[in-house]
């Protein structure tokens, strides 16, 4: 949400993306999230139409991160051993595991034990900026799979 911040009473509010009158948008404030990237400028009009304040916003997503793991199967130790594939624009991240079998971790590619069921394992990544996603599956634990 973008909000324009100007004290005035009397006019009209108008905003524009890459120099496009959006029509429906007539408050100080505008939601990006639904317009998506560009050149964003709001004009406040008095009622003769002179523009009074005007200011211009360039609005980027980034690609964020995404949570994501494979896994390889240890019997002999009745372990998993988890590959982290999370994917993201920064490297800098925090890893947050639930094993679904009363564990935790913090570890990037932690090894862990395991009796015979199914268990739901998720996984949360955080950035450095605070962006986090989630990733979840479930896994079935057998002896001689």
């Amino acid at each position: 949400m973008l909000i324009a911040d100007f004290k005035k009473s009397g006019g009209t509010w108008q905003w524009a993306k890459d120099g496009v009158i959006i029509e429906d948008a007539v408050e100080n404030s505008i939601n990006l999230a639904l317009l998506g990237n560009g050149k964003y400028t709001v004009m406040y009009k008095m009622p003769n139409n002179k523009v009074i304040y005007t200011e211009d916003y360039e609005f980027k997503t980034l690609p964020g991160v995404k949570a994501n793991f494979d896994y390889d199967f240890f019997y002999a130790a009745s372990a998993i051993r988890f590959k982290n594939t999370t994917a993201g624009i920064t490297a800098d991240y925090s890893w947050s595991w639930n094993f679904g079998n009363g564990t935790t971790s913090a570890e990037m590619n932690p090894i862990v034990e395991f009796k015979p069921g199914p268990y739901t394992v998720t996984l949360k990544v955080t950035d450095k900026n605070g962006c986090w996603n989630e990733y979840s599956r479930e896994i079935v634990f057998q002896f001689g799979q």
